[in-house]
Formats: C-alpha cells, sequence, structure tokens
C-alpha cells in the first residue's frame, strides 16, 4: 500500500499561475491554470466570461443577452455556479415597475423556465458595488425548451431598469450534457 496521498499543487510556471490536481501516484489529474480554465479531469467543465454594459442592462427588458452559445443537437448546458458582479459607477439603477423585477439566466427566450433569479433590489439599485454568487435550483424544464438553447441573461417581471451607468461582469460556469 502507497504511503502517498493526492493533493493540490499551486505552482508558477513559465510566469503563469496554476492549481494542479495530484494523484496518488504523483500524477497531475487535472486543474486550473492562471486563467481561471479547467484542465485535465476538470477540463469538461466551461467558464463563460461576459461583461455586461449599462446600456445593455438598461435594454434587458426587451434584449436578452447571450452568455453560452447553444450547444448542439441532442445536448444541453448544465449550468453548475454564476457569479455577478455589480460595479457602481455613478448612479444606481431605478427599477419600474410593478412586482418584482428580476436578472434571469436559462434558456431563451428569457421568459421560458430559468437556472437562477437575481433580485435586482438591493443589488444594481444599491450606491455600491456588489457580488452575487449563487448555484442551479431544480427547476422542470421541458426538454424541447431546454435541448440546444443558449443560455442568456433576461429581465423578468414585466419591468424595467433606468438611469444607472453601472456595469456587470458574469462568470458561467458549466458543462455540456447530453440528453438521454
Amino acid at each position: 500500500m502507497s504511503t502517498t496521498r493526492a493533493q493540490n499543487v499551486w505552482e508558477t510556471s513559465g510566469g503563469s499561475d496554476f492549481l494542479q490536481m495530484i494523484n496518488e501516484g504523483g500524477s497531475a489529474m487535472g486543474g486550473i491554470d492562471a486563467n481561471a480554465n479547467p484542465f485535465g479531469n476538470l477540463a469538461p467543465f466551461k467558464k463563460a466570461h461576459i461583461g455586461v454594459t449599462s446600456s445593455q442592462i438598461l435594454s434587458l427588458a426587451t434584449t436578452p443577452i447571450t452568455l453560452v452559445p447553444p450547444t448542439g443537437a441532442n445536448s444541453f448546458a448544465n449550468v453548475i455556479v454564476v457569479t455577478a458582479q455589480y460595479n457602481f459607477v455613478t448612479t444606481p439603477y431605478t427599477i419600474v415597475g410593478v412586482g418584482e423585477v428580476d436578472f434571469t439566466i436559462g434558456p431563451a427566450p428569457a421568459s421560458a423556465p430559468f437556472y437562477f433569479t437575481l433580485p435586482t433590489v438591493g443589488f444594481v439599485d444599491q450606491s455600491a458595488s456588489y457580488i452575487a454568487q449563487g448555484v442551479s435550483t431544480l427547476n422542470p424544464i421541458k426538454v424541447s425548451d431546454f435541448v440546444n438553447q443558449p443560455i442568456v441573461l433576461g429581465l423578468t417581471g414585466g419591468g424595467s431598469l433606468t438611469l444607472g451607468n453601472g456595469n456587470l461582469i458574469l462568470e458561467v460556469y458549466y458543462s455540456i450534457e447530453s440528453t438521454q
């Protein structure tokens, strides 16, 4: 029986830091490079990094933004975690509408069932920068509405956002899965 144990190693290679997962035999199983891209056994996971400008935020009620492109026939994007960073500039957004106006992340169109809901209240209507992070919830979605669909950022609730000038940075971690 081997006395070595699996370990994680943080290294610098050619000026770039990266994290490696090392198995009991001392071989690299995979890891995350300096740009936060998975490799090796973690390679099936993908990351989308999207910057959303203030003009895009102001038109989200009518113009969703593609975060992950369509995956291809008989497959879908399995969104694992999303990080949203709101960068306040000088003017918070004003929420216009009746009821709850939320950012949604899920299959197109933005009105379809979605993975994540991020309230606009307490986030983009603030005079400070914020970070929100979340994992998906189990929302039943009809397969035909899900397969080969892009994952989009939209706005739900029938309202809109006005006046603000901050921006969003979204990190979407996902894998591409086949339907059975």
